[in-house]
C-alpha cells in the first residue's frame, strides 16, 4: 500500500534513473535555447527515451518564434545532437548529482512536485484508511490503560455542565461579577472537553497545555469572587486595552497580511474608548493585568501575583511544565511526557499511551475548583450537596491512583 514515504521516495528516486536524467536535461536544453516544452511534450519525450526510441518531438510555430532556432530542422538538429551525447551527458548526471539538483529548472521541480501530489490525491484515502486503523488500535490501548480515570474526568464535566445550565438560568444578569463567573465556568467546560479528547486520542502534551489555560480559569475565577463587583466591572472593561493594542498590531502588520489598515470611525472609537478608560482607572491599567491593580498596587501585575493571591500558586511546578510545550524551548523539546523516563531524549511526533495522568487529574482539580466557587457564592443546602458530590468523585479518583 502506497505511504507518503514511497509516493515521495519513487518520484524523486527517478533522478537516478538514465532515462529520467536524459529527459532532465534535454528539458534543461532546450530551456535554454528559449523552448519550455508542454507536460504533454515532456510526457511524449519520457515514453521514447524508455522504449530506447528515436526521440521526435514537434513544436509550435510560437515555441519556434520564441527560440534561437532559425526552422524545425535546426531543431530537429539539435536533438540529434543531444541524442549523441546521452552516454556522456548521463555520466555527468550521475557523477554529480548534488550539482545537477542546484541547477534543476522550475518547470522540472514544479514537475515533480505536481507529480507527488498528483499520486497524493490518487491515494490519500487508503493512506487514510491505513492511518486510521493505527489510530484506532491507540485508542484501545488508551482505553484499556486510563478508561475508568478518563470515564471519571467525562462525569465531572457532565455534572459540572448541569451546574452550569442550572446557575445561568439563575444568575444575576444586571451583574458583572455574576456575568464573569458564569462566562468563565462555560468556558472551562469547553476547555474540560477539548482535553479529555486529547487524551484520549493520545496527545498528552496538548492536553496539559489546554489544562494550563483551565488553570488560569480557575486562578481568575477565584480572584474575581474574593473581591467587589467593580473588579469584575474594570475586568470586563479591560477589552478596550485589547481592543487599543490589537488595532496598533494589525495596523502595523496590515500590508504583510494582504489586509487595509482599520481607518476612519472604527480606529478613531477604538482609540477614544482607550483614553477614556486610563483615564478612568489610570495608566496601569494598559497593562495586561492591569484590572487588577486595584487591588495590587505593583506597576506591573503579573499572573503570578495573582496566582499566590488566591492560594493556588502550589499548582505552578505543573502550570511551568505546560508553559514548556507552548513556548519553544529546549526543555518542551528534550522532555516529553508522552515518553518513558528511559526513553526521553527521543522525539515523538504522533500518538503515546503515556503521560495521561497529569492532565486528567489536573484537569478534575481545576474544573472542580472553579464548580466549587461558582456553586459557593450563593450557598444552600442543594449548592452544597453538589459541592459534596463533585468532591465524593475526585475522592474515587485519587483512590483510583492509589
Amino acid at each position: 500500500m502506497d505511504d507518503l514515504n514511497t509516493i515521495f521516495n519513487e518520484v524523486i528516486g527517478n533522478l537516478s534513473k538514465p532515462e529520467y536524467a536524459i529527459n532532465i536535461i534535454i528539458s534543461q536544453k532546450l530551456e535554454q535555447n528559449g523552448i519550455i516544452l508542454t507536460r504533454r511534450q515532456n510526457e511524449r519525450m519520457k515514453k521514447q527515451i524508455s522504449g530506447n526510441k528515436t526521440i521526435k518531438l514537434r513544436i509550435s510555430n510560437r515555441q519556434l518564434k520564441k527560440s534561437k532556432f532559425e526552422s524545425e530542422n535546426d531543431f530537429i538538429k539539435y536533438i540529434r545532437i543531444l541524442e549523441n551525447e546521452f552516454d556522456e551527458e548521463v555520466k555527468k548526471y550521475t557523477k554529480g548529482m548534488v550539482e545537477i539538483f542546484s541547477e534543476l529548472t522550475s518547470n522540472s521541480i514544479l514537475e515533480m512536485g505536481n507529480s507527488v501530489v498528483k499520486r497524493l490525491y490518487k491515494t490519500f484515502d487508503s493512506i487514510n484508511r491505513k492511518r486510521s486503523k493505527d489510530h484506532k488500535k491507540y485508542m484501545k490501548l488508551i482505553k484499556f490503560n486510563w478508561g475508568k480515570k478518563l470515564n471519571i474526568l467525562k462525569m465531572i464535566i457532565y455534572i459540572c455542565e448541569e451546574i452550569f445550565e442550572s446557575e445561568n438560568a439563575k444568575a444575576d444578569k444586571n451583574s458583572s461579577k455574576e456575568e464573569a463567573l458564569i462566562r468563565i465556568s462555560a468556558q472551562a467546560c469547553l476547555t474540560a472537553y477539548e482535553i479529555y479528547y486529547l487524551c484520549l486520542n493520545g496527545y498528552a502534551e496538548g492536553a496539559l497545555t489546554r489544562w494550563r489555560s483551565l488553570h488560569e480559569m480557575s486562578v481568575i475565577m477565584n480572584y474575581l469572587q474574593n473581591n467587589d463587583e467593580e473588579l469584575s466591572e474594570r475586568f470586563f472593561n479591560h477589552t478596550l486595552v485589547n481592543d487599543f493594542k490589537s488595532l496598533e498590531i494589525f495596523n502595523q502588520k496590515s500590508e504583510r497580511i494582504g489586509f487595509e489598515k482599520i481607518t476612519g470611525t472604527e480606529r478613531d472609537e477604538v482609540i477614544s474608548n482607550y483614553k477614556k478608560i486610563l483615564q478612568k482607572y489610570g495608566e496601569n491599567y494598559k497593562m495586561d493585568y492591569g484590572w487588577a491593580s486595584k487591588i495590587n498596587k505593583k506597576n506591573k501585575l503579573t499572573f503570578k501575583d495573582i496566582e499566590d493571591a488566591v492560594s493556588l500558586d502550589h499548582l505552578r511546578p505543573y502550570y511551568k511544565l505546560a508553559c514548556n510545550y507552548i513556548h519553544t524551548n529546549p526543555k518542551g523539546l528534550l522532555y516529553k511526557i508522552g515518553l518513558l523516563e528511559e526513553h526521553q531524549g527521543n522525539i515523538l511526533t504522533g500518538q503515546s499511551i503515556i503521560g495521561m495522568e497529569d492532565p486528567i487529574q489536573l484537569t478534575c482539580i481545576s474544573l472542580i475548583n472553579i464548580f466549587i466557587v461558582l456553586l459557593t457564592r450563593n450557598p444552600d443546602i442543594s449548592r452544597l450537596v453538589e459541592c459534596r458530590i463533585l468532591q465524593k468523585i475526585f475522592d474515587d479518583y485519587s483512590e483510583l491512583s492509589n
